[in-house]
């Protein structure tokens, strides 16, 4: 071929692989980068069939390449009487700055491809969210209140992971979530206990904590601070932390799958899976389908629709209306709840 006699390229005779030429640079004492290129690790000038059997398999070499050892992966591919063989090496180097370099997002269109009516989202959780704690207060042993407050925290992390990719300044973005949870978690504590329970419930924390830490812990994966992501984990699993990790596994799923709406689909109700099977008898706000128990946490999944599938409502809300509504409503249940 015309590329055999570039004079920055030479052939490997036994392989018919084509080298780079070393190129002149200028080191400081030791060489800067030793590559080690033979038959084994060349890459062939034969063009590639769709039909490429893929075998990837490790590989220890004990020679540095570009200073780090490396794996490699390995695909082999039979036609006719050629067998073509192409090793890429995978440096430390190169799996490091994967994992450290923050995610990249475009500051130009749509960010998700998921639904933007953020606003219109919001209503329908804090609706759900109002017709949950009213059933929790005062008719515990009604389900249908419960059942239809399952649409609220999904709706909630997505909303977070929108803002997340959105928001201009992520520090003031965690400030008013932890601000208004400090401010509801008296009211919270009063509208589903006695005022005597008041100090022993003092450490079971309002979804608000549970919202900060999930977008704490989201903030430290988009920025690839990993120990910011595995503290925010670990507190909201560990301590008495409402809906525990799930907020983080959710936000996951949207964050990850921002670009993806169907196989975000697909994960997310996978996610609830485990419903099916975790039912207690015992417990009133459970289904029995077929000898079956089910979990009343099965509700979420008809969250799915409103947050992969674009609405247009274009429904706007001063956003400070969503933060005062959720003391606000507490309040005014606790508040009945003594009057009652």
């Amino acid at each position: 071929p015309a590329a055999s006699s570039s004079p920055q390229i030479k052939r490997i005779a036994h392989t018919g692989a084509i080298a780079p030429k070393a190129r002149a640079h200028s080191t400081t004492g030791a060489a800067a980068c030793q590559t080690k290129l033979d038959g084994k690790s060349a890459k062939l000038d034969i063009p590639s069939r769709p039909n490429a059997k893929l075998d990837i398999q490790a590989a220890a070499d004990d020679t540095p390449v570009c200073g780090g050892g490396f794996f490699a992966v390995r695909w082999c591919q039979q036609g006719g009487n050629n067998t073509m063989t192409n090793t890429t090496a995978i440096s430390r180097s190169r799996v490091w700055s994967v994992l450290t370099t923050p995610a990249v997002i475009p500051q130009t269109g749509p960010r998700l491809k998921t639904n933007l009516d953020t606003d219109f989202l919001k209503l329908i959780a804090i609706a759900a969210m109002l017709i949950d704690h009213i059933g929790g207060a005062f008719f515990p042993e009604v389900g249908v209140f419960r059942w239809i407050g399952r649409l609220a925290f999904p709706i909630f992390c997505y909303c977070l992971t929108v803002g997340l990719l959105y928001t201009h300044d992520v520090r003031k973005y965690l400030t008013r979530l932890g601000i208004f949870a400090l401010v509801s978690q008296p009211f919270y504590i009063l509208a589903f206990h006695p005022v005597g329970e008041f100090w022993a419930n003092l450490t079971n924390w309002n979804i608000f904590f549970t919202l900060f830490l999930s977008l704490l812990g989201m903030y430290g994966l988009k920025e690839r601070k990993w120990w910011l992501f595995a503290l925010a984990l670990f507190t909201v699993s560990w301590w008495n932390f409402d809906y525990s990790g799930t907020g983080i596994q959710l936000m996951l799923i949207f964050y990850l799958c921002r670009n993806r709406p169907r196989l975000g689909a697909a994960l997310y109700l996978l996610s609830y899976l485990p419903a099916l099977m975790n039912g207690w008898p015992e417990d009133p706000l459970c289904l029995t389908v077929g000898g079956l128990c089910i979990d009343w946490s099965i509700f979420a999944v008809f969250a799915a629709p409103l947050i992969f599938c674009a609405t247009h409502s274009r429904i706007k809300i001063n956003r400070w209306f969503f933060y005062a509504f959720y003391p606000a409503h507490l309040a005014a249940i606790a508040l009945a709840g003594n009057i009652l």
